[in-house]
């Protein structure tokens, strides 16, 4: 008898699956305000639709820490300042026809020539 391998692919349910996407600001403060009229969580989430522990955290902010919307992200600062990137299109608009390693050494900035080319 050959050992033969199973594949078992375990069942998910449709909230495991589903896209999920950041409540607006107004949809947080009608969260907020349901809850101070006294409404549970539970009806809080049937009514809005999201889940008890979306609107708890939202609460939980709110009460913790009085802000509705989410703290800034972090992520990498941009390479080029508003003003590079206007010098940047001068110099295309002047020279169409430079290529991205020119543009990369006349800008005066210390940048890859795939950097040029991503912001333009």
């Amino acid at each position: 008898m050959k050992n033969s391998l199973k594949l078992v692919i375990p069942a998910t349910n449709s909230a495991q699956t589903m896209k999920t996407r950041e409540s607006t600001r107004k949809e947080r403060i009608s969260l907020i305000e349901k809850h101070a009229s006294g409404l549970s969580y539970r009806q809080i989430s049937e009514d809005l639709g999201i889940s008890k522990a979306t609107a708890w955290r939202i609460v939980n902010h709110w009460q913790n820490e009085t802000r509705v919307n989410d703290k800034p992200r972090s992520g990498r600062p941009r390479k080029l300042s508003a003003r590079d990137e206007c010098h940047l299109r001068l110099m295309v608009a002047r020279e169409p026809n430079a290529t991205l390693s020119d543009l990369a050494e006349d800008l005066g900035v210390n940048v890859s020539k795939r950097t040029v080319g991503d912001y333009l």
